[in-house]
């Protein structure tokens, strides 16, 4: 008997809506770093970022599209939907700063001479890093709403944003990092030290959810993330207190004032970073918080039936209840 035929090799990845959107993501970020490369504009220490960032997220898209083709990817003890969400998304945040980080320092200047040859061609070059975000956003979108699956829950929205918390921490961290004269103020210790915290606990819910490790907790993972987000908003508030008080107010920010340094080299404007960064997370946690609230239907049902008239309302349980009584003493 002749063995049978096994494929090893699987295209509707491909030549779905989601594998086009991919191809596409693959397509704008080779054009992308093409552009860049051809005229030498990433030189720069904003240039090297940018080009680090598209290099990085072309490169772990060809990676995706080859372990779904070979099908390898159910060879990983991980949960592929989830990594595939969370890299997604975390591709939208990258490209979406190097599309603000280009322009904004490598279209600065004017064109000298009226040669303006490179200058089209890094406008070409953000237009394309924009065109590969929405991709990226696109590809989001389909985790989301798959028809016949459930959406996996880094593609929910508190998945979508504990990605997106990580993110800003580590703009804050960055922040941080310019000035080593935080380590000798106590609260700034401490606003450190919750940062860290909350960067570890919200590191913890999306590790879990990657590698399909949920019911290693003894208590529900949905849970767990609801009270951890909970807890971080807490505490992400009182660090917007703690830092606007002992870092941001004039009567104790002295010690850390220099006077007639470089602007984008004073303390004060880490700082500033710093608080920005913070205030944005303390949304971003809140809102997290809210997504994760049950929505109170039943409640908003009876405001709605109570406008209509002054009828009473019978619970569903009540006619229920009634209709089964009913049928009871008819079978007697």
């Amino acid at each position: 008997m002749e063995p049978q035929s096994r494929t090893y090799l699987d295209l509707t990845g491909v030549v779905s809506p989601l594998g086009a959107v991919r191809f596409f993501e693959l397509l704008l970020g080779c054009v992308t770093i093409s552009l860049v490369v051809h005229w030498g504009a990433y030189t720069a220490p904003y240039g090297m970022f940018c080009m680090v960032v598209w290099c990085l997220c072309f490169s772990i898209s060809i990676l995706v599209l080859v372990l779904e083709v070979t099908q390898l990817q159910s060879c990983l003890r991980i949960s592929w939907d989830n990594l595939t969400a969370t890299v997604a998304v975390l591709a939208v945040l990258l490209c979406a700063v190097a599309s603000v980080v280009y322009p904004l320092f490598s279209l600065g200047s004017n064109c000298s001479r009226g040669d303006c040859g490179p200058r089209g061609l890094r406008i070409a070059a953000t237009a394309c890093s924009c065109a590969c975000c929405l991709a990226y956003a696109a590809e989001v979108r389909f985790a989301r709403t798959r028809p016949g699956h459930l959406p996996p829950y880094m593609a929910t929205t508190p998945g979508l944003l504990k990605v997106t918390q990580i993110f800003v921490a580590g703009f804050i961290f960055a922040a941080l990092s310019c000035s080593r004269e935080y380590a000798q103020h106590a609260p700034a210790v401490y606003c450190a030290a919750v940062y860290s915290l909350c960067l570890a606990v919200s590191t913890v819910v999306v590790a879990l959810a990657v590698l399909g490790k949920q019911a290693v907790l003894r208590l529900s993972f949905e849970r767990f993330a609801a009270v951890s987000s909970l807890l971080a908003a807490l505490l992400y508030v009182s660090t917007t207190v703690v830092w606007h008080i002992s870092c941001l107010d004039g009567r104790h920010r002295d010690p850390w004032r220099q006077g007639g340094c470089p602007h984008g080299s004073c303390p004060l404007d880490s700082r500033m970073a710093v608080a920005v960064f913070t205030y944005a997370n303390v949304l971003l946690y809140i809102t997290d918080v809210l997504s994760q609230l049950p929505l109170p239907t039943r409640l908003v049902s009876q405001m709605c039936l109570s406008s209509l008239g002054p009828r009473p309302i019978i619970p569903a349980q009540w006619v229920l209840g009634h209709v089964c009584h009913n049928r009871k003493s008819r079978d007697v």
